[in-house]
């Protein structure tokens, strides 16, 4: 082997090497802004978890406070007479 053609194998390692690094610093810019983006939508999850959470809660004491009429309905029917079959006084 010549010199010369010693020489172009080196350079042509040489652009290999750079491209590989040029590669690697693109995939670790890409791997940390995947990252931030996945820690910004984890936030975002937390957030509406917490406003679900609220409303569930709010749907509950919704439902509790229906119910609790209708079994006050059934009680105030029921002492006026209801189940005696003659209809209110």
């Amino acid at each position: 082997m010549t010199e010369e053609s010693n020489a172009i194998r080196v350079k042509a390692l040489e652009d290999k090497v750079v491209s590989l690094e040029k590669w690697q610093s693109s995939v670790i810019t890409r791997d940390a802004v995947a990252k931030v983006d996945r820690q910004h939508m984890d936030k975002r999850f937390d957030a509406v978890e917490k406003r679900l959470d609220a409303s569930d809660a709010n749907a509950k004491n919704f439902f509790k406070l229906i119910a609790g009429a209708i079994i006050l309905a059934v009680v105030a029917w029921v002492l006026n007479g209801g189940l005696a079959g003659g209809g209110p006084v």
